[in-house]
C-alpha cells in the first residue's frame, strides 16, 4: 500500500524518522558516556541531541498519522500501526519530559531520573522500531505497487497526483471501499534482505543513527555560527565522530544486501550509486571531524563547515537513493509482504498461499 504523504516520490515518514530514532538513542548512549567519564561537554551534547530528535519526532508523528488512517481495517496493519503510532507518542512523551527537567538543571546534565526516564523511552522505541520495519518490510506499508519489479522506472518520473492515482488504480465500476478491500491482500514482490535481526533488514535499522547524526551536526555548526556559542560545536564534534562510527558499522549489512540483487536491474545501479555515495559521505564526515579536532573548543574551520554541510546535502540524494531501492524496487522487503502477513519472528517467510485464503474469506464474507 503506497504512502499518502511524499516528498520526491517518496514516503515522508521514513526520512523524518531517522532523527528521532537516531538522535533519542544517541542522546542516551551521550549521557551514558558523560556519566562514565564525567565530562559535561557529553551531557550538553546528549541535551542538545534530544532537542534535535523531538523536533524531529513531532513532524515523524503527523505524517505517521497521515499514512496510518489510509490503512485499511480490519488488517493485522491497521493493528501494528495502531500500537506503533501509541508507543511513539509514548517514547517522545518521556523524553519531552525528560529534556524539561535537565533543561533546568547546570550545563543541562541528566541526573538519575532523567537518565531512567531516557532508558524506559528507548527500550519502548526498540519495540515500535520493530512495529514500524514490520509494517513496512512485512505487511507493506508505504511500498510503492511498482515494487515488484526491480527495474521500475525511478518515482521522480511517474509521480501523480493523489486524485489521478486513484482514478489509474480504480478500474470504472469498482467502488472505493472494494478497492481497499482488495489493497489488504495486494502482494508486493522484493529482494529479501540477507543481514536480518529479529527478522527484519539491518542496515536501514543502523542508517537512522548516521543519518540523524550526521544531519543534528549540520544543525549544531548553524547553530555555532550565529550564536558563537562553543557548546555547539562541542556538539556538532561528538555528533560526526558518532556519525562516522555509526555509518561505517551500518555499511556491512548495506554491502551484503546490494550483493544478493541481481545483476543488469534496475535496483542494482541504484544500489551501487547508493554505496558510493554513502562511502563518500562518511569521508567527509570523517575529513570535518578531523579538521576541528586539534582546534580550541574543537571549533570549526571553514574547510569542516563545508564538509559537514556538504555532507548533509549529499544525504539527501543517498537518502533518495535508499528510499528508491526499499520502496520502489523493494529490495529489504519481504517477498509477497500484504496487509495482513504473519508476524515475521513467528514464520521466517511468507506462504503466498496466506494472502489468497484470506482473500477468498473476504469475498466469502461479502
Amino acid at each position: 500500500m503506497e504512502s499518502r504523504a511524499k516528498v520526491a516520490g517518496h514516503p515522508i515518514h521514513p526520512m523524518l524518522i531517522v532523527l528521532p530514532l537516531g538522535l533519542l538513542t544517541s542522546a542516551l548512549a551521550f549521557d551514558v558516556i558523560h556519566r562514565i567519564t564525567d565530562d559535561v561537554r557529553y551531557g550538553e551534547t546528549a541535551f542538545r541531541l534530544a532537542m534535535v530528535g523531538l523536533v524531529g519526532g513531532a513532524l515523524a508523528w503527523i505524517t505517521g498519522l497521515v499514512d496510518y488512517l489510509s490503512i485499511p481495517s480490519f488488517t493485522r496493519a491497521k493493528k501494528i500501526g495502531a500500537i506503533h503510532g501509541v508507543a511513539n507518542s509514548v517514547v517522545l512523551t518521556l523524553f519531552v519530559i525528560a529534556t524539561v527537567v535537565r533543561g533546568t538543571e547546570e550545563d543541562h546534565l541528566a541526573d538519575g531520573l532523567v537518565l531512567s526516564l531516557e532508558i524506559v523511552a528507548i527500550l519502548l522505541a526498540a519495540y515500535a522500531g520493530w512495529l514500524g520495519g514490520e509494517l513496512v518490510e512485512r505487511l507493506g506499508i508505504g511500498v510503492d505497487r511498482s515494487s515488484r519489479d526491480l527495474d521500475a522506472k525511478a518515482s521522480l518520473e511517474t509521480t501523480m497526483k493523489l486524485g489521478d492515482e486513484e482514478e489509474i488504480d480504480r478500474p470504472r465500476g469498482i467502488r472505493a471501499d472494494e478497492l481497499a478491500a482488495s489493497e489488504r491482500h495486494e502482494r508486493v514482490g522484493s529482494v529479501e534482505s540477507h543481514s536480518k535481526a529479529a527478522g527484519h533488514a539491518t542496515h536501514p535499522m543502523l542508517v537512522t543513527f548516521p543519518l540523524g547524526l550526521l544531519m543534528a551536526a549540520a544543525v549544531f555548526d548553524i547553530a555555532w555560527l550565529i550564536t558563537d556559542d562553543d557548546r555547539w560545536a562541542h556538539a556538532a564534534f561528538h555528533a560526526l565522530a558518532a556519525a562516522v562510527i555509526t555509518g561505517v558499522v551500518a555499511m556491512v549489512p548495506g554491502f551484503i544486501d546490494y550483493r544478493h540483487v541481481p545483476a543488469d536491474t534496475r535496483a542494482r545501479s541504484v544500489g551501487r550509486l547508493h554505496a558510493i555515495g554513502n562511502v563518500v559521505l562518511v569521508a567527509m564526515l570523517a575529513l570535518s571531524w578531523l579538521a576541528r579536532r586539534g582546534n580550541d573548543d574543537h571549533r570549526p574551520t571553514a574547510v569542516a563547515l563545508a564538509l559537514s554541510l556538504g555532507a548533509a546535502l549529499l544525504s539527501a540524494a543517498t537518502g533518495w537513493l535508499g528510499g528508491e531501492l526499499h520502496q520502489r524496487l523493494g529490495v529489504g522487503i519481504d517477498p509477497g509482504a500484504f496487509a495482513d502477513a504473519p508476524s515475521s519472528l513467528t514464520t521466517r517467510a511468507i506462504d503466498l498461499r496466506d494472502a489468497a485464503d484470506v482473500d477468498a474469506a473476504d469475498r466469502t464474507t461479502r
